[in-house]
């Protein structure tokens, strides 16, 4: 892949970053704001996702979750390396999910916790809390799903063995 590809790429993961964080600074002023269905509320979030693991002790939750931040950095600089391709929306899909799950690890590296501030309210029912790395995300894994139904064929010739076997037969024998 040709270098303005690799700027173009890493680049993206470093404004997702930075875009996440910034709507934290700003969050970190508010109390509680609504506009119509649209709510931001401030809280800490000591869990990951929807506050599941928040009730183990802090230092074996931060490193945990933190270690496991730097892996999917490892993983994602390792297949964005081997994809045979150039598949610039998968590739970008993996530089956004990768960007909003770093905005998380920073918070819990910096904090201890991650910010998150928005959810939204139908009646009486309403949203998880939320912030924008959860967002971004999810934008993320919907590139990538695209990319994979695509541009499959790309990524899995015809002529691959994977695509007819899930374990190659002699490698048992």
């Amino acid at each position: 892949m040709k270098r303005k590809y690799w700027f173009l790429i890493i680049g993206l993961l470093i404004i997702m970053v930075l875009f996440d964080q910034l709507t934290k600074i700003w969050a970190s002023g508010i109390t509680e704001r609504n506009y119509g269905v649209l709510k931001f509320i401030l809280i800490h979030n000591h869990g990951a996702m929807l506050g599941l693991f928040s009730e183990l002790p802090a230092v074996l939750r931060i490193v945990t979750l933190s270690t496991s931040g730097v892996f999917l950095l490892s993983l994602y600089a390792l297949i964005q390396y081997l994809i045979p391709v150039r598949l610039m929306s998968l590739r970008v899909g993996l530089s956004i999910l990768v960007g909003g799950i770093l905005g998380n690890v920073i918070d819990r590296i910096l904090h201890g916790y991650v910010i998150d501030f928005i959810t939204m309210q139908f009646g009486s029912f309403h949203l998880p809390i939320w912030n924008v790395a959860d967002v971004i995300q999810w934008i993320g894994y919907g590139l990538i799903v695209y990319a994979i139904v695509k541009h499959g064929d790309q990524i899995w010739p015809d002529n691959n063995i994977r695509k007819t076997f899930w374990v190659n037969r002699k490698f048992p024998i």
